[in-house]
């Protein structure tokens, strides 16, 4: 990973999340994790920045 962030249980989900469907909207993820769609983007932002996330893909 390029950087070190502490990633918490609220990442946890949101990673499992985005790995089931990744193409998932803030809004839909905010509401089901119960944060603003600015706190999302964030997280989401962040998580990219280090590395946690890598790539988001769709297989057919």
């Amino acid at each position: 990973m390029e950087g070190h962030i502490h990633i918490d249980v609220t990442d946890t989900l949101l990673i499992r999340h985005l790995g089931v469907n990744c193409r998932q909207s803030y809004q839909i993820l905010a509401r089901w994790l119960g944060l603003t769609v600015n706190a999302i983007k964030n997280r989401v932002g962040k998580l990219l920045e280090v590395g946690a996330i890598g790539l988001f893909t769709l297989e057919l």
